[in-house]
This record gives C-alpha cells, sequence and structure tokens, in this order.
C-alpha cells in the first residue's frame, strides 16, 4: 500500500466566479453534508446523513474552496458514495407515472434472494435531464439472450402479444421461471440480455482521480494542471456546443479543449442547488449564485422552503401566482415571488413590519456577498438538450422590495399576473404580453404603454393592474413628487371618464359598443393637441365635468404618452367595473 493511501491528502475544488461550477462545488458540499432538496428515493439506506464524519475526512467550505482532508482511500470512497447518492436523487429517477405504469416494468434476476425483481422505468429528472438525457444502462452482469419472440399470453383476463426470450444453456434451468414471472406481471422484454443483480441505472460516467501523477493537460475551466482529462461536452458545461465550440483563454489549454476530473465531477451536483419547471417541451431553470462559496450555501439553506416537488418532476416549485406560465421572464418572475413568499414570508397568515422585512432582505441577498440567480431556458430536441436563453438576474433586493410594498398596498400579485393571460389566443401566444411586461419589470423598464394596449385590447384588467401598473412607475420614478401628481392625476381623469361612459350604458342611454368607441379614439389620440381635444368632446357627450386646471400644468410633451397610458388603464377600468351584470345589459352589443 503506497503512503498515499493511507497518509493524508488534500483534494480542493476552487471557486471559478462562474454560477455552474460553484453551485456544483456547494451542490458536492450539501450531499456530503446530507442537505439536499430532492426527496429521497426508494431503497435509501442512509437518507439524509451526513457522511463526513463515516469516511473520517474533513470537509470544510470556505468563500472561495471546498477542500476534503483524509487518506486516499477515505476521500476516494467518500466521492464514490455521495456520488452514488446523487445519481439516487436526480438522476436515476421514477416518476409517479412511471411508478403507476407497470407494464413499462423492467426486471433482473437477483442471485441472493433467487428471485426475479420487476422495477420502473428510471430517467434523469430537472435539471440533470439538461446535462444527461441518456437511457438506463446495466451496471452489474448480463447474459444475452438466445433468442426473442412475440408470444400470445392472458394477463388481467386479455390476450396481449409480449416480448419473450430463450436463457442461454448456462441458465436454462431458470427459464420456467422467468416465463411465470413474465406472464404474472404482463411485462415484455426490452432489453438486450437478462440484468443480474441489479436493475438498470441512469449514472453518468465519472473518473475520480486522486493523488500524484503526471499532467496530461491544462482545464479548459479552471486552468490548472490535471492528471486525468476528458472532452469538454453537455455532462461538464452545457453551455457549449461541444469540442469545436470551445473557446480558452489558457496559453496551455490543448485543442481540442478538456476538463480535469475535478470541474467534470461536480458538474454533475448542480441540479442539488437548481429549480426548474417544464414547460412543454421547454425548461426553464434558476440557479443562486454569490461571489462567496458560504454564501451560496447560506442562501441554499432557506431556498430548500421553496422545494417542492412535483410527483411527476414537472417543476419543483409552487407559485401562488397561477398558472400557463410559459416563457423565460414570466417563470423567472413567478420563481422569484415563490422564493420571496417562502423566504422571507415564512410565518404564513403575518406581515412583517417594515424594518424586520428590510433586515431580513438584507441579511438574505447583501450580507457578506450579492445573492444573484442564474436563469437558463433549454428546448428539447429529440435525444439531446439545448440552451437556448441564460442571463444573470442581479437586481434581487429591488424585485422582493416591489413585491412587499405591492402587499402593504393591498395589491394581490396573483391577480395581476392571472389578468394578464390572454385566454383568446393560441396556447404558445397566450402569455406574450404578461412575459413582455414582466421582463421589462425584471429589468426597471417602463410598463404603462404596454399595459395601455394589453388593457385596451382586452377591456376588463382589474384594478390591480391599474393600481399596480402605477405604484411600479412611481417606484422606478423614485417616488418623484411632479412625476406621482401626474400619476394620480391621470388616472383620476380616466376613472371620470370611464364611469361616465360606464352610468351612460347602465341607464341605456348609451350602446355599450358607441361608448367603447369613444375610449378608443381616446387611445388613438396620438399627439397631446389630439388628446386635450378630445376632452371637450367626451364632456359635451357624455356630461363630463372635467375643468383644465385638473391635467393643465401637469400634462406636457414630455409627458403625454405615459399620461395617456395612465389615463386609459384607468377609464378602461372604471368602465368595465360601472357596467352592469351582463345579465342586465339587454342590448349592449356585446
Amino acid at each position: 500500500m503506497s503512503p498515499e493511501m493511507t497518509d493524508g491528502i488534500t483534494v480542493t475544488f476552487p471557486r471559478l466566479n462562474q454560477f455552474w461550477n460553484d453551485c456544483g462545488i456547494v451542490g458536492l458540499y450539501q450531499t456530503i453534508m446530507g442537505q439536499v432538496h430532492a426527496p429521497p428515493q426508494e431503497g435509501e439506506f442512509d437518507g439524509n446523513a451526513r457522511m463526513d464524519d463515516r469516511f473520517g475526512v474533513s470537509v470544510i467550505l470556505t468563500p472561495e474552496q471546498l477542500t476534503l482532508t483524509g487518506s486516499m482511500h477515505s476521500v476516494e470512497d467518500l466521492l464514490q458514495h455521495v456520488y452514488s447518492k446523487l445519481v439516487a436523487r436526480y438522476y436515476n429517477v421514477s416518476t409517479r407515472f412511471q411508478k403507476e405504469d407497470r407494464a413499462t416494468y423492467n426486471f433482473y434476476f437477483d442471485e441472493e434472494k433467487d428471485q426475479f425483481v420487476a422495477f420502473p422505468k428510471r430517467k434523469a429528472q430537472g435539471v440533470a435531464a439538461l446535462i444527461y438525457d441518456k437511457a438506463p444502462r446495466p451496471v452489474a452482469e448480463t447474459i444475452d439472450w438466445a433468442s426473442k419472440e412475440k408470444r400470445e399470453i392472458v394477463f388481467s383476463g386479455k390476450k396481449q402479444k409480449k416480448v419473450r426470450a430463450r436463457l442461454p444453456n448456462t441458465h436454462r434451468h431458470l427459464q420456467v421461471r422467468l416465463d411465470e414471472f413474465l406472464d404474472q406481471h404482463g411485462l415484455d422484454v426490452t432489453t438486450a440480455g437478462l440484468l443480474l443483480n441489479g436493475p438498470n441505472q441512469v449514472r453518468p460516467k465519472v473518473a475520480i482521480k486522486i493523488g500524484a501523477g503526471k499532467p496530461k493537460g491544462t482545464c479548459f475551466l479552471c486552468g490548472q494542471q490535471a492528471v486525468a482529462l476528458e472532452s469538454v461536452s453537455q455532462t461538464v458545461f452545457p453551455l457549449v456546443t461541444g469540442e469545436s465550440g470551445t473557446l480558452g483563454f489558457f496559453s496551455e489549454g490543448g485543442d481540442p479543449s478538456k476538463a480535469c476530473w475535478r470541474c467534470a465531477f461536480v458538474a454533475k451536483f448542480v441540479p442539488v442547488l437548481g429549480f426548474f419547471m417544464w414547460a412543454g417541451d421547454r425548461l426553464h431553470l434558476f440557479f443562486p449564485f454569490a461571489s462567496s462559496l458560504t454564501k451560496i450555501k447560506q442562501v441554499y439553506q432557506p431556498l430548500m422552503r421553496a422545494a417542492e416537488f412535483e410527483p411527476n418532476w414537472y417543476r419543483n416549485f409552487e407559485t401562488e401566482l397561477g398558472g400557463y406560465f410559459t416563457h423565460p421572464a414570466e417563470t423567472c418572475m413567478a420563481f422569484l415571488h415563490t422564493v420571496y413568499r417562502k423566504t422571507l414570508r415564512h410565518a404564513a397568515g403575518t406581515r412583517s413590519e417594515a424594518d424586520t422585512f428590510l433586515s431580513e432582505l438584507y441579511e438574505l441577498v447583501q450580507e457578506d456577498a450579492p445573492v444573484s440567480f442564474a436563469v437558463m431556458s433549454a428546448t428539447s430536441k429529440g435525444n439531446t438538450m439545448m440552451v437556448t436563453d441564460t442571463w444573470l438576474f442581479d437586481d434581487v433586493a429591488y424585485l422582493f422590495r416591489l413585491f412587499n410594498r405591492a402587499e402593504r398596498e393591498g395589491i394581490d400579485l396573483s391577480r395581476v399576473a392571472k389578468v394578464l393571460v390572454d385566454h383568446d389566443a393560441k396556447a404558445e401566444s397566450r402569455t406574450l404580453d404578461r412575459d413582455l411586461i414582466l421582463r421589462s419589470i425584471l429589468t426597471r423598464q417602463p410598463i404603462v404603454s404596454v399595459v395601455s394596449v394589453f388593457v385596451s385590447k382586452k377591456g376588463d384588467a382589474g384594478n390591480d393592474l391599474n393600481v399596480f401598473t402605477q405604484l411600479y412607475e412611481r417606484i422606478r420614478h423614485k417616488e418623484e413628487p411632479m412625476y406621482s401628481e401626474m400619476v394620480a392625476t391621470a388616472a383620476s381623469l380616466g376613472k371620470q371618464i370611464g364611469l361616465a361612459l360606464a352610468g351612460r350604458v347602465k341607464s341605456k342611454d348609451e350602446h355599450e359598443g358607441r361608448a367603447k368607441g369613444s375610449l378608443f379614439r381616446l387611445r388613438k389620440a396620438r399627439t397631446l393637441a389630439e388628446f386635450v381635444n378630445e376632452i371637450p368632446r367626451l364632456q359635451h357627450r357624455y356630461g363630463l365635468s372635467v375643468k383644465k386646471e385638473i391635467y393643465e400644468g401637469v400634462l406636457t410633451p414630455g409627458n403625454f404618452e405615459e399620461f395617456r397610458g395612465f389615463c386609459l388603464i384607468a377609464a378602461f377600468n372604471a368602465f368595465h367595473a360601472g357596467l352592469p351584470n351582463k345579465g342586465d345589459q339587454g342590448g349592449s352589443g356585446q
């Protein structure tokens, strides 16, 4: 036995200030500590137990690196064991549907127990599907079939054709028991041979190369010399397109680019920190990120409260903002709202005082190091996943303050999100407007114009969207008094107009279609002069009492577009709120 096998050896995984690698390092640490957000899988024997003490390895996480110290044998055993636990939780997973669909089960023969065992299909799920979306492979011995054929059997009272196989002479003594087992469970033979002593597994290959040796090259990702290298592929870093799609900045890096065993190993642990949601064939993913590994670990603890794995692994968080989340920005907003609710508002039914909220907010997203969220979207392309969108959202404190302010002012954000769904559009286009509006909010861009267009198109959009738009734009302008006055004046004018038109419709003095036409004339006013000239026409036709002083001095050429937007949103909202129920409208023209 070499001295390295018994003497202490140190393995380090350095922070690269790159979210994929750094999340993988913290994911490895959390798995060693027995604290991961995925639920235990059937058959796990040690659950969430810590493994550092069990293997006699010192595990230290600092802001800059993860360090493992122990004998070579103990460190290798620890890494192999935590990798097996990772595979069981994230890669080799059976969903509820797969467990219930017993007709698709596979089987193996357990030689120790002398029995055949059926098991459900397995697949990499969630973030792991982006890394390794491959079919299960045998992990133990297999016995090739001598031949295969289709036979008619009776299962559950029905005649069915199933594939059956003949065992070779070495295992012919099991043939009768095999046929009886398959017929009893109604199973097909789908493998190339009989699996022995264990099921197939979805298990990406890893190489753990600890100890001294001759360096074989420079790692494309970390720039360090390595004794073992592998090709940079989707299992290492999904943002590259393959060996020909990499460009490195390390002068000693080879061509094609290679990654060291450490970077390749920690990349498999990224799912531990990931949150995801499927939308059709599109997968949206979110990862906490900071310039300190210990800060990422600190944030992960409260984030675990947000984790709720849907039984079929369509998502691992629930949102209070409703459904139909399809596009990147709107899904990101839904996720961040869940994080806000589960981390800063975890005392259900209570509202934090402002100072308590700010203290909790600072501790979560600013203390020690600012917290961001890496946002990715990928699309399924047959047997692979292609990343289509990647960006870093680093304005978390701003967004959470916006959520908190809206709640304190009584705005129901779920109503805002739900009303922005266009149920008359095709499925793919149903939430395009919502995605555009929420992307603007995430990037602190104006929304009043696009909201006014949406409200004009939809009609009844509810008061929550009206009030939220005003609040958001005031906050965006830092609550500047003159701007706030303009918003209030425009909204007040719009409300007067909307209620006046609704009153005439309600009294049956005006057709609803003609009243709406008056609102659309106001929307089509392209200049300040046209807009101002439209007001007297509305006064004359609908008996409005609007003094020029209400908007003179507030409405200017510089703020005309915004003024008109706030006015229209309030007008459409008041108009629909003031209409009678459809049953009372009679000939409303709708």
